[in-house]
């Protein structure tokens, strides 16, 4: 298991852990507090609750900031020279123990982080709303560069986390939201949709009838190659089932009882293993 985490001279010293691993730097100042409470943007309305409440999380200050990336890599770096320590002829249990500890530790301040930094991924989704990429499956999507970027941020640079994380950020929505636009044009939302727009193609009622029930056929095919729950994520988000109503990710998730993002992950894997069993099988409607 590769231990990633960003370098840093401080981490060798004999006083490393006192010094970083010390007490959060408050802010006592007054003029600073105030300072942040105006800074503190006010969510924008009709933003889901579960979003609105990422607005009353402080704003990190520069110092508090430069302690959370320090100490997250320095857990990161512990837990990395503690594995490096291993026997793999011993069975080392506490050891072991001991490195799950430092990773969940890093964790934990990963997070933080993170959720003091989510409303950039939040006032960043809002300028690519279309009717392929809804509101909160952009900030799905937005929240894994993010993370990505607390990650692997170089906090000795001297620049700020926003900064860089703001550039990770729109770059990945630059090139998620074109091509959720592409896949919502192969799969259209409806199969009714589809029947509409092939049916110039078709130059009789014979013809058409034949044609809709080749692609409804060639439709099932591909779904029946995917495990039930796969089937049922397709069928939900392009209005394939009953319902004829194409269903946003979050409402597909709790119907499953699992996570946004997992849905759209497997919403991904089958959309490919789709494409693939057509080229495989060549899967035609004539």
């Amino acid at each position: 298991m590769n231990i990633e985490f960003m370098p840093s001279s401080s981490f060798e010293l004999s006083s490393a852990g006192e010094k970083i691993l010390g007490p959060y730097p408050k802010s006592d100042s007054k003029v600073h507090q105030d300072h942040c409470k105006a800074k503190l943007p006010v969510a924008p309305p009709g933003t889901p609750p579960y979003l609105a409440s990422l607005y009353s999380i402080p704003l990190l200050t520069p110092e508090q900031e430069q302690y959370l990336f320090r100490k997250m890599n320095f857990l990161k770096y512990q837990a990395h020279r503690l594995r490096d320590s291993l026997d793999p002829n011993r069975q080392q249990m506490a050891l072991m123990d001991r490195i799950e500890e430092l990773l969940d530790d890093a964790l934990l301040v990963r997070n933080q982080i993170v959720c003091a930094n989510l409303r950039l991924v939040v006032s960043m989704a809002k300028t690519h709303v279309d009717s392929a990429n809804q509101f909160d499956e952009i900030v799905s999507d937005g929240n894994l560069p993010l993370i990505r970027a607390a990650e692997i941020f170089d906090f000795e640079r001297g620049t700020r986390f926003s900064t860089y994380a703001t550039w990770a950020v729109r770059n990945s929505l630059f090139r998620s939201t074109p091509r959720n636009r592409l896949r919502m044009k192969r799969f259209p939302t409806m199969i009714s949709e589809v029947f509409e727009s092939t049916s110039e193609d078709c130059p009789s009622m014979l013809a058409q009838e034949t044609y809709h029930r080749n692609l409804r056929s060639a439709i099932e095919q591909m779904l029946s190659k995917l495990d039930n729950r796969d089937q049922t994520i397709v069928s939900a988000r392009f209005g394939l089932d009953k319902s004829g109503r194409p269903q946003r990710l979050r409402e597909i998730a709790e119907r499953l009882n699992i996570s946004t993002e997992r849905v759209r992950q497997l919403l991904t894997r089958s959309l490919n293993r789709m494409r693939e069993l057509i080229e495989i099988e060549t899967v035609e409607v004539v």
